[in-house]
């Protein structure tokens, strides 16, 4: 079915435009509608991992292999048996295989794209767009899976982060989420969870290192509560993670209570207990409490 088809089955406005001459690139139907490329919807069918996609990127981008992965185009009359429409006039609404949606398409406040013709394409509000995939049958994801711009590595910097900082927050398609926080926290902070998420946990939401941001008090605090999300799958509860800095700095101020347990007197753990109720003015759990710091004590991590 064509696009403003689609879209008039939903109840969304378009505008729809004739033009005066036929195209099939980009660049072209962004001149002969008035707009700018980059506000084009650009429709790639690709293979990964043996998944047939649709994916819909910025007409002035090209897929990022790093960002997405390793890909291959079908084609062209591989495209048209699935979608009805050949090579340069597949719109996003043509096919039902999954779509990968690159984030700067929400970032126009208008979008386009081909009705599924070379003559006639339509313009709709980017929320208008983002209504119309999600109600259709397939599933669609809004991801960073474009190539990198300077223009926005210095974005970044200008944000207070080094060069190199800034080229792993955008090179690696964290910088929607990076823009999203730093209203609220510093960049150095972001820098630090997204750095640590990258490398425990690839696929972190935003949410995430969101939760984390509020719950930290330093870096070292940031690093525990991110292990804590890798090993367990979710966040502490507060109350919990707190006891756990308060064993872990109760071991660290008493070096000697800790030798003399590890020596083989016991009554020193009976002490150590004595400075965390103290420490939490009687509101630790008893037996996690002395769970918490027999595994402490008995890794011999301190």
């Amino acid at each position: 079915m064509k696009a403003h088809k689609v879209l008039d089955q939903i109840g969304i406005e378009y505008e729809l435009v004739e033009q005066d001459n036929p195209t099939k690139d980009c660049d072209a139907a962004a001149k002969e509608r008035g707009i700018k490329t980059c506000q084009i919807v650009k429709s790639l069918l690709v293979e990964r991992d043996g998944e047939k996609l649709h994916l819909c990127i910025p007409g002035d981008r090209k897929l990022s292999e790093k960002k997405f992965g390793e890909y291959r185009l079908l084609p062209s009359e591989e495209s048209e048996r699935i979608t009805g429409f050949e090579s340069g006039t597949i719109h996003p609404l043509s096919s039902d295989l999954k779509h990968f949606v690159d984030e700067r398409v929400f970032e126009n406040d208008k979008v386009s794209f081909t009705i599924g013709e070379t003559l006639r394409g339509l313009i709709v509000s980017s929320k208008g767009f983002k209504k119309a995939l999600q109600d259709q049958d397939f599933k669609s994801v809004v991801q960073d899976i474009v190539s990198v711009e300077e223009r926005e590595i210095e974005q970044i910097k200008e944000k207070g982060l080094s060069e190199e900082e800034a080229s792993f927050i955008v090179k690696n398609g964290y910088r929607k989420r990076f823009l999203e926080l730093e209203n609220i926290y510093t960049a150095q902070e972001i820098f630090t969870v997204t750095k640590k998420l990258h490398r425990d946990i690839p696929d972190f939401s935003r949410d995430q290192a969101s939760k984390i941001l509020d719950k930290a008090e330093n870096e070292t605090h940031i690093q525990k509560l991110v292990e804590h999300l890798f090993t367990d799958g979710e966040l502490p509860e507060e109350n919990s993670f707190l006891l756990e800095e308060t064993v872990e700095k109760t071991v660290e101020e008493n070096p000697e209570a800790v030798k003399d347990y590890r020596d083989g007197n016991t009554s020193s753990l009976n002490y150590l207990i004595g400075q965390i109720m103290q420490k939490t003015q009687g509101r630790a759990d008893g037996e996690k409490t002395r769970k918490l710091l027999l595994s402490r004590l008995d890794n011999n991590e301190y």
